[in-house]
């Protein structure tokens, strides 16, 4: 048996410890896979303060701005061509979504390349900025469509 292979079954003597895919109990295990489900173990570190659910929350906020914004700039375009001309309306609200889109695809790019420095945070600050986030992109959006119908009544 290879020398990690020896530590983790000399750790699994005298520890308490669970499969991690179905929690069975390995104390005692001697082999190098869970008994109950078949996965394979190996004895590794792990830092338990890094949670990756405020940086996932967060990039799923920017993501569903992203892809609401682009499929509405896309959407408008069709406004473009069949608008009359030397009425502005469909290019502000194309121009808009786009610039949304844009500054919201920035702000992912960012997120995702920062990811260690966002992971270095404790845990309750990595999930109130990604709370932060999520809740801003999403007010954000809420207050230009109050802005975009106030606008588009004005018409």
């Amino acid at each position: 048996m290879p020398p990690d292979h020896e530590a983790l079954a000399a750790w699994l003597q005298h520890h308490e410890e669970c499969c991690p895919v179905c929690a069975y109990q390995l104390r005692g295990l001697t082999g190098l896979s869970c008994p109950e489900c078949g996965a394979s173990l190996t004895l590794g570190v792990i830092a338990p303060e890094v949670t990756h659910g405020g940086w996932i929350l967060a990039m799923v906020a920017y993501a569903l701005g992203l892809g609401f914004d682009g499929v509405v700039a896309l959407i408008t375009l069709v406004g473009l061509v069949a608008s009359r001309p030397g009425f502005a309306g469909p290019w502000v609200l194309n121009g808009s979504f786009m610039m949304a889109a844009a500054i919201l695809a920035a702000l992912l790019v960012r997120t995702a390349r920062r990811r260690a420095h966002w992971l270095r945070r404790p845990r309750r600050q990595q999930w109130t900025r990604g709370a932060v986030v999520f809740i801003a992109v999403g007010a954000a959006h809420l207050l230009y469509a109050g802005a975009l119908l106030a606008w588009g009544n004005s018409w």
